[in-house]
């Protein structure tokens, strides 16, 4: 078995060159001399990777206690009065036998204090809601490399067939019952295996409707083997976070055998009270640790849900967290969590600037930099420049699939979404909404793959609104009755109807590209109603297919191991009929076990030769077939635009309160880098 650990050889050449870059731009001294240079690093000193982003050096090659020689452990104060009244036992018995330890970003904090953040009502993410999370592995700054955090390591066979994931030994879930290979196995026993529960994570392990085979070599060693070989898909999203937080691989099994009517005749009524109609939706709810459940299931997290009320949810320490730091004091620093429930995305932001709410990335505005910039020092608080990986921060992909007989034939005409895409001023855009922290470019995958073509960044992305309009008048829709508006190519009054949501995730600056988006199309004739609404009601119009066009991001288009970008996210929006025929086609693939989905309507032509070209990149056996496949499925996209693009790479405003400490300069920001994960909140402290 060939050990595929390349974040153990790749991360410390990376570190080692940066820091010694660091170092010698210090002292003329140290220039020439590597020993020199290492010892002039200090505790408070970062490190470049790939020259893009900056982190602790050591959080690159996760340490363990045993390996930086720590051999004593402390505790906080709150934990230590536990123990001396019976309540815990001693922190030595709460750690795994060899913790990892994360190092601080710039000092060994002190324990205690509440860490304040936001969320735009009970059912938003809010900035910590991964970011309080815990996960077998995070990505490194650049994508690319898988580094252990909750799990020990993995290995992948030479033969691409078998996955083996390391555990630590002696980890335990927050109610002190062992972290162990028993909580996989209960996931494949009893969802994997039970096909009439429809797993979203199944088909990560199904292949020709044969599921992969697990087994517990011993409590911490898990043995995969898939019956082929696993694509590059395969291994970036077994892991990346999505697929391998507790829940979807994992879940403590000692909990979950409470709401499963195998174990337990009274899980339906358990359901209920989490509010859900069956057993079934009850379980994959708390397996995938949805928030304000009436019973919290232990977590590996920094912090753990405690209660919930009508106005925030409240999170707190994990006694049985399983790191430290590099004193051995265990983590978390802070005590608590509070994720307070505000209405509205400008009063959340308005909590941040007056110094009530300690963090904030999700929901702020890079064209309200100088806004927040200007109060720092009112409000107590430092703003961060961060960056955004997306290759476009909103997009705009219209309904494909529309059963309007005027508006469906329209949307699926390319020369109408080209014209609308040329119709836009994506430099004006980069300023007014962004300031010009951002690059002007169409939907395309990151620059960085091997590849890439410059053409289709540009591909129809100049502001040119004449030939936006002659490509209107070539499709026939023009003014005919003369009041300023393009009607049909039939005659038929054309009106477009553009619905942004409230979600943090698209945030302030989804509404700010939507207003300017519906300027510049009503300047070239098409008329164009902007009405903001919920993330509810905008989800349900897209399950129902009503929307005109889907208003989102490019959740990433990085090309690496671990931020691969899936087209069914964006599909499920611009064209959800096809996104259901593709869903209907893997019940298919897999065996038709379980509950049949809805056929959907098969794409075909070119449409259809898209979609297969999306199946085939994500399986591709090889770089080689990776590379040729990609070329051609984003020649596609630059021709087709089934997603309009408008600004890649934005800088991202995170304002964070001055008592919060050790939390690092710049990083990136986005779904595909886990957010705030890779800051290492566990090791943030309070400082009043």
């Amino acid at each position: 078995m060939r050990m595929v650990r390349s974040f153990m050889l790749v991360a410390p050449l990376l570190a080692l060159a940066a820091a010694l870059a660091i170092a010698g731009a210090t002292t003329e001294e140290s220039a020439g001399d590597a020993t020199v240079a290492a010892a002039a690093m200090t505790g408070s000193d970062i490190v470049k990777v790939a020259g893009r982003y900056t982190v602790k050096e050591s959080w690159l090659l996760a340490p363990t206690a045993s390996q930086v020689g720590i051999t004593t452990f402390s505790e906080a104060p709150m934990l230590a009065a536990m123990v001396q009244s019976g309540e815990l036992p001693p922190v030595v018995e709460r750690l795994p036998d060899d913790p990892l330890v994360l190092e601080p970003y710039e000092q060994t904090g002190s324990y205690g204090g509440e860490l304040r953040v936001a969320r735009t009502g009970p059912s938003d993410w809010g900035d910590m809601h991964r970011g309080r999370k815990a996960f077998l592995f995070r990505a490194d700054p650049t994508l690319n490399e898988a580094i252990p955090y909750g799990a020990r390591g993995y290995d992948i066979s030479d033969d691409q067939t078998v996955l083996t994931i390391q555990l630590r030994e002696g980890m335990k879930w927050s109610d002190g019952e062992p972290f162990s290979t028993a909580d996989f196995m209960w996931v494949y026993d009893n969802v994997l295996s039970d096909f009439d529960i429809p797993a979203s994570g199944r088909g990560r392990f199904t292949m020709g409707g044969e599921l992969a085979d697990w087994e517990a070599v011993d409590d911490y060693t898990l043995v995969i083997t898939f019956p082929a070989p696993i694509t590059l898909n395969d291994q970036t999203l077994l892991l990346n976070w999505y697929e391998v937080q507790s829940g979807r691989l994992f879940t403590p099994a000692h909990h979950m055998r409470t709401f499963h009517p195998k174990f337990n005749a009274d899980a339906e009524k358990l359901a209920m009270e989490d509010g859900h109609d069956t057993w079934i939706a009850g379980l994959l709810a708390r397996m995938s640790g949805s928030p304000g459940l009436k019973h919290p299931r232990p977590e590996l997290a920094p912090w753990v849900q405690e209660r919930r009320d009508s106005t925030a949810i409240f999170f707190t320490r994990n006694p049985y967290f399983f790191a430290v730091d590099g004193a051995g004091n265990q983590l978390p620093y802070i005590d608590r969590v509070k994720a307070s429930f505000f209405a509205d995305k400008q009063v959340a932001i308005l909590a941040m600037m007056q110094g009530k709410v300690d963090i904030g990335g999700r929901l702020t505005d890079p064209g309200s930099f100088p806004l927040y910039k200007e109060n720092e020092e009112i409000g107590d608080y430092r703003v961060l420049e961060w960056q955004d990986t997306k290759d476009s921060r909103v997009t705009f992909g219209f309904n494909l699939n529309h059963p309007d007989p005027v508006k469906g034939p329209i949307f699926l005409d390319k020369r109408f979404r080209q014209a609308m895409s040329l119709a836009m001023n994506r430099d004006e855009i980069n300023q007014f909404v962004f300031l010009g922290m951002a690059t002007p470019q169409q939907y395309t995958v990151d620059a960085g793959a091997a590849f890439y073509d410059p053409q289709w960044a540009s591909a129809y992305a100049d502001y040119d609104p004449d030939r936006a309009m002659a490509l209107l008048d070539e499709m026939g829709m023009t003014d005919r009755d003369g009041d300023g508006w393009r009607e049909a190519p039939g005659g038929e009054e054309f009106i477009l109807e553009m619905r942004p949501h409230t979600s943090s995730v698209i945030g302030t600056m989804g509404d700010n590209v939507s207003e300017l988006a519906q300027a510049y199309w009503n300047e070239v004739g098409i008329r164009t109603n902007y009405k903001q609404v919920s993330e509810e009601l905008w989800l349900n119009q897209v399950v129902a297919n009503e929307l005109d066009l889907s208003i989102w991001i490019s959740q990433s288009s990085l090309p690496g191991r671990i931020g691969l970008p899936e087209f069914a996210e964006g599909i499920v929006a611009y064209a959800p009929e096809w996104h259901q025929w593709l869903r209907h086609q893997l019940w298919i693939e897999g065996g038709r076990k379980g509950e049949e989905p809805a056929p959907g309507v098969e794409p075909t032509g070119e449409w259809g030769h898209y979609i297969d070209l999306w199946r085939q990149w994500v399986a591709a056996p090889n770089a080689e077939e990776f590379n040729r496949i990609g070329s051609e499925l984003w020649d596609f996209q630059a021709e087709m635009l089934g997603n309009l693009g408008t600004v890649a790479k934005t800088v991202r405003p995170i304002i964070v309160n001055n008592r919060i400490r050790n939390v690092p300069e710049k990083l990136p920001f986005s779904f595909a880098s886990f957010l705030w994960v890779q800051a290492a909140p566990a090791q943030w402290y309070i400082e009043e």
